[in-house]
Formats: C-alpha cells, structure tokens, sequence
C-alpha cells in the first residue's frame, strides 16, 4: 500500500467518524458548547490531517528499529501459536497487550520530564470533542501507538486481527475525547 493510499485511508475513515460523532455531540452533548465557536479548532484539524504524515515516517522508523533489533528473541512457538488462533482470540489478545503496553507508555509520558513536554501539547485541550482526540505530538503518538503494531509483527498476528483491533482502538479513543454524554460506570 503507498503513502497516498494509506493516507487516503485515514481520511475516509476520518470522514466515517465525523458523520457518526459530530450528530452525537450536538444530539447528546456532556457540554453545552457549540462546535462551531471553539477555539482550536484548526489547530486540530491540522493535526488531524498534516501532523498524520509526520506520525507515519516517525511511527515506521520506531517499528523497523525495534522489530529488527527484538525479532530474534521471540519463540517460532509463540509465533505459530498466536498465528493458529482464530481472529476473536487474536483480537483479545491484542486488545490485553496492547492495553498493557498502552497504560505503562502513556504512564512514562506522564513521569518523565522529557516525554511530557510531548504529551503536554495533549493536555493542552481546553474543550473536548472528538477532534481533540487527534491534538497529540507526533512522538507522542509514534511511541505509544506503534507498540500494538510491533506486537503484532512480533507475534505474527493476522492483518484482519490488526485491522480490527486498529479500528476498536481508534474509535475508544474519538469516543472518550468526545463530547458526548456517556457513561462509564463506577
């Protein structure tokens, strides 16, 4: 797949958020904000859509070096284990790991001093809708998205189980920025 297709990819499926997310915001607000007024909003329209293509080159980089530099230590065991698996286990699994991955990355970027001058530029969010979701630094977003992917190689977990767990975490997070009211529960 080229840069253009992938790329062309994600604004299709960022057009599919929109036409989803932005009648929730204003049928079922958690904040009574106009989207039309806030302040940002072009600063995150273009992280959304130009921020993407630095994202992608830093992202690539991240997992060739390290899928290159680990790749010998994982077990033909555990590669042929995890391919056997039907796409739900696989999923699962993706879904644990990555989570697991996920929590103790975004927890350095919160405790250590250089990587939260990264991940500050998200906090800088004054009002949430779920193009805010998108307001992040591209190392940010390279270190603590491409952990999934590197799992995935790693592994050999099937593209389908990828794809799948790619579109399950994009639209938990559109979701949990946006300003839609939902609850979460206890």
């Amino acid at each position: 797949m080229t840069f253009l297709e992938n790329y062309a990819d994600r604004v299709l499926f960022i057009i599919s958020a929109a036409l989803i997310f932005m009648p929730l915001e204003r049928l079922f607000p958690r904040f009574k904000v106009r989207l039309n007024a806030r302040r940002d909003m072009k600063l995150d329209l273009l992280y959304m859509f130009v921020a993407v293509i630095l994202l992608m080159a830093l992202s690539m980089i991240f997992i060739v070096s390290v899928v290159s530099g680990l790749g010998w230590m994982v077990p033909e065991a555990a590669k042929t284990f995890v391919s056997s698996q039907p796409i739900w286990i696989q999923v699962a699994l993706l879904i644990i790991f990555g989570d697991f991955y996920y929590y103790w990355v975004h927890r350095l970027f919160h405790t250590v001093p250089l990587l939260w001058k990264f991940h500050s530029i998200h906090h800088s969010i004054e009002h949430m809708d779920w193009i805010a979701a998108s307001r992040t630094h591209p190392i940010d977003t390279a270190l603590t998205n491409s952990g999934v992917i590197i799992i995935a190689i790693l592994f050999e977990f099937s593209g389908l189980a990828v794809l799948i767990f790619g579109i399950q975490f994009s639209w938990h997070s559109w979701l949990k920025h946006s300003n839609v009211m939902v609850g979460w529960g206890p």
